[in-house]
Formats: C-alpha cells, structure tokens, sequence
C-alpha cells in the first residue's frame, strides 16, 4: 500500500508525471543533467509521506497527568492531597473534568473535622465556583450538576433559611438533571432523596417562609424519599453508607422501626477508613438505641 502511496504522490508532484523506471534513470538527460531538481522531488515526496507527529499542548498534559495523581490520592481516601494537587490548576476554568472534580475535592475537604470552620465556609464557597465552571463548561454531563447542586445546598445553609428557600427548586433540578443523564448515578438519585426528606422535615416557619417566597412552597414526602433511595441502592447496591443511614432515618419518621433497624445495622456494620463515611457510620450507631 505504501508504494502505491509514493507512487501516485510523486506523479502528482512532478509536471512530466515521472514515474520510476530503471532504464529511464540510467539514460535520461533529465536525470543526468538536473540531479537538484529530482531530488527536490523525492523531497517533497518524503514531506507527504512521513508520519506527521501530533503536536502536543504542554498544559493539557500537565492537567491529564494532575487529575490522574489526584485520582490515585482520592482511591487511597488522601482528600487534603487531592485538593492540594487539584487546586494549582483551578485557574484552567473550561476544563470540565479538573472543575468538577475540584469542587468534590473542596466539599470533601469542608467536610472534615479537623478543618477550622472558617476554612470551611470559604472551600464552600470556592467549590461552588469550581461546580458553576463545570457546568458551564460542559453543561450535559452528570458530575457538574450533581456537584453544583450539592455546593449549592451547601452555601445555601450558610446563608438561612430563606436562601435555602430560594435555591430549593434549583437544587431539585440539579439533582433532577444528573440523574437523567446517567441514570445509574446511585449518588444522583440518594441527593434527591434527601431533598425530599429535608422538604418533608419542614417547619412551620419555613413553610410560611416559603409561601411567602413563592405562593406554593416545594412539597414532598418521607415516603418519596424512600422511593429515591431504594433506587440508590438498587442502581449502586452498597456504594454509599449514608444511603443505610438515610433509610434507617426515614422508616424512623415513619415510625417503622423494624425497617428502620434493617437499615441502621447495615451502616453500623459498614467497613471503611474514609474520615466522612466513620461519620456516618457514628451516627446510624446513635440511631440504633432507639430502635
């Protein structure tokens, strides 16, 4: 195939659509006499057929090279090392991957104990930003509108109430959106239980605060909560210990105790050495005396 190639680009290059013959080299003047000029020939022969080596960008290798060092820290639960690599790109705004995962990076950061509570107001706030270039980036993808809605909610209970109000319809429809983009996204669809239980678990004075805001306030139900994280579990059975720790809460305001306890042992008994999920596993251990 190759010198079929040569062949019909040196008869496209030379105007006498020369092509190779012993006997015509061994005897043309042409050959003779002008030896510069087919060497230019077989030049630009060598010009058209040498593989062309792709030219590469030496700050998209370095942020492909970030993210995979940051992926590693992130498998080994090392969340300080994953911000902490992630963030000396944060500048390259457009590039979706680094974005996103940068605003899990500074969520989980927050989340943390041993973070000063200043500290985790402001990685809050900057994991929004991260989450609203991801999304604006690269806008039909899960991960940026399942993180942008969960740094939303998170700046919202930093703010009251009333802004928690305010961005309850647009975290919904963050949430919403991840999950139909991919639809097996356990995570996606636990987030909208939670916002069906934190809608269900409203107060009075929430309830009138959000009539006020929008004349009909966001509605749900513990039960509706439940559909959404069976669905979890189903789609990703066993991912999240905090899936456990919502069901066992949820059978609870349903006074169902039986279930509840069903669930609360599964996360009690959840082995792991990630610093949030012991948290949770804390907790379902607290819930389970009053079952």
């Amino acid at each position: 195939m190759w010198r079929r190639l040569s062949t019909f680009r040196l008869s496209f290059i030379c105007p006498f659509s020369l092509i190779y013959r012993p006997s015509f080299f061994s005897k043309s003047s042409f050959y003779r006499k002008r030896p510069a000029l087919l060497s230019a020939t077989f030049l630009s022969l060598s010009f058209f057929t040498a593989k062309q080596e792709p030219i590469k960008d030496p700050m998209a290798e370095e942020i492909k090279q970030t993210i995979e060092k940051a992926d590693k820290h992130y498998d080994a639960n090392e969340l300080k090392e994953v911000y902490n690599a992630l963030v000396a790109l944060k500048d390259n705004t457009s590039e979706y991957e680094l974005q996103w995962k940068l605003a899990r990076a500074a969520r989980d950061l927050a989340q943390l104990d041993s973070t000063p509570t200043a500290q985790k107001k402001e990685l809050t706030y900057d994991g929004l930003k991260y989450a609203e270039n991801a999304v604006a980036a690269k806008d039909d993808d899960h991960s940026g509108h399942k993180w942008h809605g969960i740094l939303l909610s998170d700046v919202s209970e930093f703010e009251g109430y009333k802004k928690q109000i305010e961005n309850a319809y647009l975290i919904q429809s963050e949430f919403k959106r991840a999950a139909e983009l991919k639809p097996d996204d356990g995570l996606a669809h636990f987030l909208l239980g939670e916002w069906c239980f934190n809608v269900a678990s409203m107060g009075m004075v929430q309830r009138q605060l959000a009539r006020a805001l929008f004349g009909t306030p966001p509605s749900s139900s513990y039960e509706e909560a439940i559909e959404h994280y069976l669905h979890s579990e189903e789609v990703a059975p066993g991912n999240y210990v905090g899936n456990y720790v919502s069901l066992g809460k949820t059978y609870l305001k349903l006074k169902n105790k039986t279930e509840a306890k069903v669930w609360l042992t599964k996360a009690a008994e959840f082995k792991t050495d990630n610093e949030i999920y012991i948290k949770k596993i804390e907790e379902a251990r607290k819930l389970l005396k009053s079952c």
